[in-house]
């Protein structure tokens, strides 16, 4: 688990050099503030304060006189973030549980320089650590090592039931970060989702590893159920028609996040690690635009 850990660290690092050198900044939204945005015709309302006399002279007068000018600010908006960690026990399975700690500290070094931020982690024993998170933390990287030394994936996590906990602590609109994997039904992983629609904007970042799709064509073998300890004794003439299965139930949950029409991402193999993580912060800016509407 340290390694583990220490390679999540190493990534989050890596990641918030490279933000370091492409700047964060935050969402942009007209409204009163200290930067010039745009200047438009004077309508009633508008704060005397914001004429722009310079353009106003500049500007030729109209049938009835000078046409008063107003110069629009903009204004930096803070969105409240809340950064939802699935700890299940299948999240321990292979390099899931290192990468989906990877991404948490991606989207915190994302959005903790413009958005209020909280990190939830939910286990099979409930809520297993918070942590609310200004521009004022830091670097990411000490939070996940914190997560990392604190929580250990174990028991089986309820998705509608952590929705319903989310909503019960909200305050005000929120963009949800959903990070979590596809042991889930079908049917609960729209639950969640649906739920967390009806007052906020999710985002889902879906955590596989390579092992869960490729099956091994052995003599019988025993599978056992992280979380709920069941086992189960497969033939090897079996295992075909096992891999489909795990396959098309992959597939059954993207095609449900599609049709909720919500933005998502697969975190998993076969993919370069820069690609994924410029992906998922692409997904988080035009998610954070939609969440303002």
């Amino acid at each position: 688990m340290r390694d583990r850990c220490a390679k999540a660290r190493v990534a989050v690092e890596t990641v918030r050099i490279a933000l370091d050198r492409i700047g964060v900044t935050a969402y942009r939204r007209r409204g009163f503030g200290t930067e010039p945005e745009d200047l438009k015709e004077y309508e009633p309302g508008d704060e005397h304060r914001s004429i722009d006399w310079r353009a106003t002279a500049r500007r030729p007068p109209g049938p009835l006189g000078p046409e008063l000018m107003v110069r629009e600010r903009r204004k930096e908006v803070a969105l409240e973030v809340a950064v939802v960690l699935d700890a299940s026990a299948s999240m321990g399975y292979g390099e899931k549980w290192p990468r989906a700690l990877s991404l948490t500290g991606v989207i915190i070094e994302a959005v903790k320089a413009a958005d209020r931020a909280t990190v939830s982690v939910y286990s099979g024993g409930g809520l297993a650590y918070m942590r609310h998170v200004s521009r004022h933390m830091g670097h990411a990287s000490p939070l996940v090592g914190d997560i990392c030394a604190k929580v250990r994936p174990r028991g089986a996590v309820s998705l509608p039931k952590v929705a319903e906990m989310e909503l019960g602590r909200q305050r005000r609109r929120r963009l949800y970060v959903v990070i979590t994997d596809f042991a889930h039904e079908v049917e609960e992983v729209r639950r969640a989702l649906t739920l967390l629609m009806s007052r906020g904007y999710p985002l889902a970042i879906m955590v596989l590893d390579k092992g869960e799709l490729s099956v091994p064509w052995t003599a019988p073998t025993s599978l056992v159920d992280p979380e709920s300890g069941r086992s189960l004794t497969v033939a090897g003439r079996e295992w075909p028609d096992i891999g489909k299965a795990l396959r098309l139930h992959v597939e059954a949950i993207v095609e449900t996040l599609r049709t909720l029409g919500l933005p998502h991402a697969v975190a998993g193999p076969g993919e370069a690690a820069y690609m994924s993580v410029l992906r998922i912060l692409s997904m988080l800016s035009s998610s954070r635009i939609y969440a303002y509407r």
